[in-house]
C-alpha cells in the first residue's frame, strides 16, 4: 500500500516528488534566514567570522574619537571575538592603553610616505682611565679622552671627554685617520671628533 500512496499522482508529479520540492524549500528558507542572521561564512557563527576576518562587525551607532589621543571616560570601547579584540576606529590606528592595559584612546595612522626622522644624537660612554695597556701612557699624563678638531688621531686637540661620563654624539660613525689600530670615529654635538676606542655606544 506505501508504494501505492508514494507513486499516486497529486498534479502532474507523484507524491514523493512533492516531498522533495517541499524538502527543496524549507532547506533554502532556513539558508536564506541563517545567512542574513549570521553574515560571513555558513555555519559559523557571527563572532567567529568576525574575529576570523570573515566579515566586518557592525560598527552602526558606535562613536569614536575625532582625534588622536582623544579619551572619553566611562565610555565602553566596542570589541569583538572571544578574545574582547578592540573595535578600531579605521585601518592602522593604533590604540593607546593605560597603565592597566584598558584602551583609552587611538593614535591615527602614519601619513602615507612619511618616516620617522632619524635620531639626532646618542649617548656613548667614554672608556675608563687605564693604568695598564694601550691607553696607560695617555690616561697617566690627561684628564680624559681628546676630542680632536678632525677624525684623525694627529688633529688638535680640542676638548677632554672625563674617563667613565657620557658623551652626546650624532648617531653615524665616520671612517677617518687610524687611532691605535681603530678607524673609526664619532662627531659631538659641539662639533669634535672622539675615537671610537675611546667612547663605545
Amino acid at each position: 500500500m506505501a508504494e501505492n500512496f508514494l507513486v499516486k499522482k497529486v498534479g502532474d508529479l507523484p507524491v514523493w516528488a512533492w516531498g522533495l520540492v517541499a524538502a527543496g524549500g524549507i532547506g533554502v528558507g532556513f539558508f536564506i534566514v541563517k545567512s542574513r542572521s549570521t553574515p560571513g561564512i555558513p555555519g559559523q557563527s557571527q563572532a567567529s567570522n568576525v574575529a576570523s576576518g570573515n566579515v566586518l562587525p557592525d560598527l552602526s551607532g558606535l562613536s569614536y574619537p575625532q582625534s588622536a589621543g582623544q579619551i572619553t571616560p566611562g565610555a565602553p570601547f566596542p570589541t569583538v571575538g572571544p578574545n574582547q579584540t578592540p573595535v578600531f576606529p579605521g585601518p592602522g590606528w593604533a590604540p593607546i592603553l593605560d597603565g592597566s592595559g584598558n584602551v583609552v584612546g587611538w593614535n591615527p595612522p602614519p601619513t602615507p610616505g612619511s618616516t620617522p626622522p632619524p635620531p639626532t644624537s646618542k649617548t656613548v660612554t667614554v672608556r675608563p682611565k687605564t693604568t695598564a695597556g694601550t691607553f696607560a701612557g695617555w690616561d697617566k699624563t690627561h684628564t680624559g679622552v681628546p676630542i680632536r678638531s678632525a677624525a684623525n688621531a694627529n688633529a688638535p686637540v680640542q676638548s677632554y671627554a672625563a674617563f667613565g661620563s657620557a658623551l652626546k654624539v650624532l648617531p653615524a660613525q665616520l671612517t677617518g685617520g687610524n687611532n691605535f689600530g681603530n678607524a673609526f670615529w664619532y662627531q659631538t654635538q659641539g662639533g669634535g671628533y672622539v675615537s671610537t676606542s675611546d667612547a663605545m655606544g
